[in-house]
């Protein structure tokens, strides 16, 4: 199952694999596996139960044992919606602040199930504008409907603040928290024996623009100058291929330079933000505007 339609898996060091995403729909942001010797631990479980059973047989695969650890990062839906395959045999573990989020989130879906429901029905009914692709908007609410029926939002039960420690008879796992950046609260894993960092996803690997509408930029910025002090030369992103310290290092001057647009736009309302010139060759545009948009309005 490493060959699979949603993910490419990267052996990153001794007992620490890369699920890197390739399917943007069903998996979207990646997901790593850690082999401890005596446990398994996985971080971040995708956007959907299709992958994360994927995950889950993988992990199993590569390490000759079921999952023991489940790690979300934090509470975005490409991170945690594929939780409910590993509820069988894993404990989840993730911040307060991260649980609250995930119920939030939970709390969400009946309300996001109902409107998927009302606009498929206004479709079957042509109650809307007449739209060329009618059938394949149909095909597709069809398809997220099912999804949210059939989804199921795991909450994390072992709590931490800003470190918690797996031991294992390989390695360890040391899970951080230096606040939130990308959203509210950010965690990441530290593995010291291998010097790997997975950070999730306050690292977006290449030249993409990030997310950055549910965070923090100036704060964003803190913590990865915080990361940037572990003795490690390999970083695992949440979006992207494995990284190195450069790349950490591009996404600190982003984020330094994001956040001072956003500060002077919060000084003089009439400023005017765009894009960057060292920027502007970036992919996702879009993301940029709407991050700028939701820091702002």
């Amino acid at each position: 199952m490493t060959d699979n339609p949603y993910f490419k898996i990267e052996d990153v060091a001794q007992g620490v694999y890369a699920a890197l995403a390739v399917d943007m729909e069903y998996a979207l942001g990646n997901a790593a596996i850690v082999d401890l010797g005596s446990e398994t631990v996985v971080f971040d479980t995708f956007a959907s139960p299709e992958a994360g059973a994927v995950l889950k047989q993988v992990a199993t695969e590569l390490t000759g044992k079921p999952t023991r650890w489940v790690v979300n990062s934090h509470h975005h839906g490409d991170h945690v919606l594929g939780n409910q395959c590993f509820a069988d045999e894993a404990t989840f573990i993730a911040t307060e602040q991260t649980c609250q989020d995930i119920i939030a989130l939970e709390k969400r879906i009946p309300e996001i199930q109902q409107r998927t429901i009302d606009q498929l029905e206004a479709l079957r009914n042509n109650e809307t504008d007449e739209i060329e692709d009618k059938a394949e908007q149909i095909a597709k609410l069809e398809e997220s409907s099912e999804f949210l029926a059939a989804l199921d939002i795991i909450v994390p039960t072992v709590l931490f603040e800003n470190k918690l420690v797996l031991k294992g008879a390989n390695q360890s796992v040391h899970i951080l928290n230096f606040g939130g950046g990308h959203t509210l609260s950010d965690s990441f894993i530290y593995l010291p024996e291998v010097s790997v960092v997975l950070l999730a996803d306050l690292l977006f690997q290449g030249e993409v623009h990030p997310w950055i509408g549910d965070g923090n930029p100036s704060e964003w910025a803190r913590i990865l100058q915080q990361v940037l002090q572990i003795p490690a030369d390999t970083f695992v992103p949440g979006h992207g291929d494995v990284a190195t310290r450069a790349d950490v290092e591009r996404q600190l001057m982003y984020m330094q330079d994001f956040a001072a647009l956003i500060k002077q736009k919060r000084n003089d309302p009439d400023f005017e933000i765009h894009i960057p010139e060292p920027y502007r060759a970036w992919e996702g545009p879009e993301w940029f505007e709407q991050s700028v948009t939701a820091l702002t309005s």
